[in-house]
């Protein structure tokens, strides 16, 4: 079973850097995890947005998330997913930019605008 976890930036880097060799620690907001029995299986990194265009202090960007490669990873990208749109939607900001990655399904996208 997967659950929700907060983790400070010091958590999320150490689970980060198994997968990036930059962080992008300047443009961090918050950062969110999932756990499961054996412990932080995903982490995802929410910052203000890379370009200039877009940082109009309305939106964040997923600047970085990761899932371990040894467990169902769509599902636990579902759950950050959505903890992320819910949480930028509750601190009042209107936009959550999400990036696709190449042969990745959509599915696991939503779009989010306040509305």
């Amino acid at each position: 079973m997967f659950t929700l976890k907060h983790v400070n930036i010091e958590e999320a880097k150490d689970f980060l850097s198994q997968y990036y060799s930059s962080l992008l620690e300047k443009r961090w907001q918050f950062t969110i995890a999932v756990e499961n029995d054996i412990g932080i299986v995903g982490v995802m990194a929410i910052g203000t947005p890379a370009s200039k265009s877009f940082d109009d202090g309305q939106t964040l960007e997923v600047i970085r998330y990761a899932v371990s490669n040894n467990i169902k990873s769509k599902k636990v990208k579902k759950i950050l997913f959505n903890a992320a749109i819910q949480s930028v939607k509750y601190m009042g900001y209107e936009r959550l930019i999400l990036w696709a990655i190449p042969g990745e399904p959509m599915d696991l996208y939503k779009k989010y605008k306040k509305g």
